[in-house]
């Protein structure tokens, strides 16, 4: 059985050198991940002048990074209509407009940085399983289409055919601002551009503890030696490890979020 992504054999895309020099005595910042949040957040941090190095135990963008379906939606599994019912319509509309925010910030990352990821906006058909389904996104295009920089619309089941080459749906929903993106180009793109804005980082280095070195600095134990910071950023995600003290405390501070992704054929 097969685990990897199948673009990992198309393109390779995330092999790019990280540093084989011994680890640096010090830091201003230790980012312990190195996926989207552990690199972005070391890009940031670099980009203010400080010196920051990030340690990955694995290879930068093992993990969900590079594993990821593409979808750039910007969205949570809550509706527009659900949250509004739930926290209200103005909180609703604010974490929509964080969304579209969200995309329009990483098509600005991507074309200033140089990043071909083939990032394109094609759209979402989100198929209807019956009436009630359908009147349901009718609803939710309306509330969406309240909100500045979405575009939604419906699709009856009659023209389905215009969106998808099948007739199992009810209609359904069309999202025109939701799009997607090789993430294995992505994330190599922003690898070199953390590597080129002065980011240190070093593969196949486990963080065994965190531990108080002074007042202001911490310590930050690895398989390879031991680097001084004075700040510490933990980006592990899934890959936070109960043994370390970090890990333990961190642990009981995360809530688990369970994601699927189905590869088919074509359906036009």
């Amino acid at each position: 059985m097969k685990f990897d992504p199948f673009w990992w054999d198309i393109d390779e895309p995330i092999i790019t050198e990280t540093s084989s020099d011994g680890l640096l005595a010090e830091a201003d910042f230790v980012v312990v991940g190195g996926g989207f949040t552990g690199l972005s957040a070391a890009l940031t941090i670099a980009r203010q002048g400080r010196s920051v190095v990030v340690l990955d135990s694995a290879t930068p963008g093992f993990g969900a990074s590079t594993r990821n379906g593409g979808i750039c939606s910007g969205n949570i599994r809550p509706s527009h209509s659900a949250l509004s019912k739930t926290y209200g319509p103005a909180f609703a509309d604010e974490v929509y407009a964080e969304g579209i925010e969200a995309r329009v910030d990483l098509a600005k990352f991507c074309s200033e940085e140089k990043i071909d990821c083939q990032l394109q906006m094609t759209g979402r058909f989100t198929g209807a399983m019956g009436q009630s389904d359908y009147d349901a996104q009718a609803r939710e295009v309306e509330s969406l289409n309240n909100i500045s920089g979405h575009a939604a619309h419906m699709v009856p089941k009659s023209a389905q055919h215009t969106e998808i080459a099948t007739d199992l749906f009810f209609g359904g929903m069309v999202r025109e601002e939701i799009g997607g993106y090789h993430p294995g180009k992505f994330f190599a793109g922003l690898l070199r551009t953390a590597q080129s804005a002065g980011v240190v980082i070093y593969s196949d280095t486990t963080v065994k503890d965190v531990t108080d070195l002074t007042p202001s600095k911490k310590s930050v134990i690895t398989d390879k030696g031991t680097i001084a910071a004075g700040k510490v950023i933990i980006a592990t995600n899934a890959y936070t490890g109960t043994k370390e003290r970090f890990g333990q405390f961190l642990r009981r501070r995360l809530v688990p979020v369970q994601s699927c992704i189905i590869v088919t054929e074509i359906l036009g």
